[in-house]
């Protein structure tokens, strides 16, 4: 891995540094991570991998109804959601 310094402006870099921890990462990833998305370069190839497939799958039509019912979150007894057990923190 190379090293490269940069002068930012203090609130360019409390904007970078916040929004890399509200992803969950470094400034030097979050940096990495712009920085290929600007150059075109896949970040995640298995994510592109299953839009691709998704792109090449055939139709299918959804109607408000099902996709209601998709949406819809159900709680059942014992605090279960849509049928998984609960987490132990959320009970």
């Amino acid at each position: 891995m190379t090293t490269v310094t940069i002068s930012l402006p203090e609130d360019v870099k409390a904007l970078a540094e916040a929004r890399a921890s509200q992803s969950g990462h470094s400034l030097e990833d979050y940096l990495a991570n712009l920085i290929r998305a600007d150059a075109g370069l896949p970040i995640d190839d298995g994510l592109e991998q299953e839009l691709v497939a998704g792109l090449e799958s055939p139709a299918r039509e959804f109607s408000p109804a099902a996709w209601a019912e998709k949406a819809t979150v159900r709680e059942a007894p014992g605090g279960s959601v849509n049928g998984a057990p609960a987490h132990p923190r959320c009970r």
